[in-house]
């Protein structure tokens, strides 16, 4: 597990949003419900699930999380439905569809590394990982 403290989902949301959502208030729809639907459009090895769930978490806006990080999905899979105000709504839906992406393309495309690797493997590879500090993977 990858410690994210509060104040980097704070941050996060504040990238987007730190002055307010001037669209739903402008045309008078931010008391309104209603819903949102985040899909894996390409299917693959998902992540980011559960920094979206802490995310929308913080806006008042009610989830349901279909799929845990690092589970595979299908194409056009519903990964989170949520609801609430329109003005939470959109306040969450540019800042979550941020991290979903770039967290599940970096999945995606590792699971597949990994995978076409294990094709090629020899018993006990171990495989070096560049980190701090220095770890190496056994398989």
């Amino acid at each position: 597990m990858i410690y994210l403290p509060d104040s980097l989902i704070d941050q996060l949301l504040l990238d987007d949003i730190q002055y307010g959502d001037l669209t739903t208030r402008s045309l008078g729809l931010h008391t309104q419900q209603g819903t949102m639907t985040f899909t894996s459009k390409q299917g693959g090895c998902v992540s980011g699930i559960a920094i979206a769930r802490r995310m929308l978490g913080k806006l008042g806006i009610d989830y349901q999380c279909h799929y845990c990080d690092g589970e595979i999905v299908e194409v056009n899979s519903c990964l989170i439905n949520a609801s609430g105000t329109v003005e939470a709504l959109h306040q969450g839906w540019k800042a979550v569809q941020n991290v979903l992406e770039w967290c599940c393309g970096v999945s995606h495309y590792t699971h597949q590394m990994v995978t076409v690797l294990k094709q090629y493997q020899r018993p006990k590879l171990n495989w070096p990982v560049l980190e701090k500090p220095f770890q190496v993977l056994n398989f």
